[in-house]
């Protein structure tokens, strides 16, 4: 599937910046990456467990085992990103986490979250290993903001103008 190229409102050069240092931790990580989720997961998890196995046997005292995750966005999500929604990093640990614990798979969320937040990017995830990080779009922030409730000092300024 081929997109035309077009502007989105999540800052590409921000992005790149946050999937490279994802790599520089060790993660795999991927931009539009495959059509779905199953399809990338199932294609990350298989590459993530083979640099696994190969690391581990090239350093047998277990000191170089990464890249121990993977992390993504795919085709059906950069659809989402063009249209001006957020975009969901999905996430996972080699062979499918196949006696990994939620811990690990926690950790990988934490990393992508610390890289998007290094590289100047907005993120919203729970914690769960279950859910994929968001990064937000510009429209999301904004709405968020405005929602939040004034503080005493702001609704002071609202009320009188901003004179003080």
């Amino acid at each position: 599937m081929r997109y035309r190229q077009t502007t989105t409102p999540i800052d590409q050069t921000k992005l790149r910046k946050a999937f490279s240092l994802m790599r520089a931790a060790g993660l795999l990580a991927r931009m539009n990456y495959a059509c779905c989720g199953t399809c990338a997961s199932y294609a990350l998890g298989k590459k993530a467990a083979e640099k696994r196995r190969d690391n581990a046997a090239a350093h047998p005292s277990g000191s170089s085992i990464l890249p121990f995750g993977f992390a993504y966005y795919h085709q059906q999500d950069t659809v989402g990103l063009v249209e001006g929604e957020d975009l969901c990093i999905g996430f996972g640990v080699g062979d499918f986490g196949a006696g990994a614990s939620d811990r690990e798979f926690v950790k990988v969320g934490r990393i992508i979250e610390r890289c998007c937040k290094e590289a100047g990017l907005v993120t919203d995830w729970n914690g769960s290993p279950s859910k994929r990080v968001m990064i937000l779009a510009p429209a999301t922030i904004a709405r968020r903001e405005a929602a939040k409730p004034l503080t005493e000092e702001d609704a002071f300024r609202v009320g009188f103008g901003g004179v003080r």
